[in-house]
């Protein structure tokens, strides 16, 4: 999680300064809810990780669950408006979307926590709920 949240740091930096990219939102919201989008990406990662046993498995699966999916349904390159219902509740149940939307509402529009809330509660709504299923399957296969 530190090394994520350090990566945060560098790359906002770099952003901002290299590219000139203005950021109009708090950088301490968006290190915060980067926190919760960590929280809730590793977690999930944790539940790959009690089902599948060797790490190039992980690897490979968590592309084709997180990465892939979750690449072209943050909104990011397809509106989440323009998308059937069922396709924007799948794209509503990855971390990413709701990461994407927190980054851009607070790099192009300023947005603070008064909008941004919702997308933070649900990302570590997500982590607590992806830490809670993989220890009960961890324990299960400790048992």
């Amino acid at each position: 999680m530190l090394s994520g949240l350090a990566n945060v740091v560098i790359t906002t930096m770099v952003a901002i300064y290299w590219f000139r990219v203005p950021m109009r939102g708090s950088f301490l919201l968006f290190l915060l809810l980067s926190a919760a989008f960590y929280l809730a990406i590793l977690s999930l990662g944790m539940i790959l990780g009690v089902f599948i046993r060797t790490q190039a498995a992980a690897l490979a699966l968590s592309f084709l669950v997180i990465g892939f999916p979750g690449f072209f349904l943050t909104g990011i390159f397809f509106p989440l408006a323009a998308m059937p219902a069922i396709v924007r509740l799948e794209a509503l149940s990855m971390p990413g979307t709701h990461f994407a939307i927190i980054t851009r509402g607070l790099f192009t529009v300023g947005l603070g926590i008064e909008e941004l809330w919702i997308y933070g509660v649900a990302l570590l709504g997500m982590g607590l709920l992806f830490i809670g299923i993989g220890t009960l399957f961890f324990r299960k296969k400790l048992a």
